[in-house]
Order: C-alpha cells, then sequence, then structure tokens
C-alpha cells in the first residue's frame, strides 16, 4: 500500500515533546483508515488541528486553557496518534 509521510518535530515549552506526522494513504488503501474511529474529545481535535499548525507553546494561550490541561490533551492525542498507527498496522 503506497503511503506518503510528513513529519517534524513538536517543539513543546523548552524542549522536543515527540514527533508530528501526517500519514497520507493512496485511494487503494483509504478506506481502509476511514474504517478506523479515533476516539478524540472535541477539544482534543482542536489541540491537534493546532499541532498540525506547528503550535505547542502557544496551544493553551489560544484554548484560553491552563498549561497542565493543554499538556493533558497533547498527551491524549499522542496516545491516540500511537494507538491509531497500531491498528493500522503501521508499527508492531
Amino acid at each position: 500500500m503506497p503511503l506518503q509521510v510528513c513529519s517534524g518535530p513538536l517543539r513543546l515549552w523548552d524542549g522536543i515533546a515527540g514527533v508530528a506526522g501526517v500519514l497520507h494513504v493512496a485511494e487503494a488503501g483509504a478506506a481502509r483508515v476511514s474504517d478506523h474511529s479515533v476516539s478524540l474529545t472535541p477539544r482534543q481535535h482542536e489541540v491537534l488541528g493546532l499541532l498540525v499548525e506547528g503550535l505547542t507553546e502557544a496551544i493553551a494561550e489560544r484554548l484560553t486553557i491552563s498549561l497542565e490541561t493543554a499538556r493533558n490533551h497533547i498527551r491524549t492525542v499522542r496516545l491516540e496518534a500511537v494507538a491509531t498507527a497500531r491498528r493500522l498496522g503501521l508499527v508492531a
């Protein structure tokens, strides 16, 4: 299955917290990706969108939430990304 991956560092406060990536599956595999649900709240979807934009430090300010709440959302989004990658067979 042909894949395209674009990734970059997730900068969080004074360091790198991980790697953000966007995965595109070619048409043959597109239905397979849409068959899997992702368990994110609407707020976590907002956080994911801001991470995709390259924001990290500004998330708490942008969403008018505490720094700790922003960190918790980022952790949850990262864990869901790992779980989704496993479900798709992208990692062992």
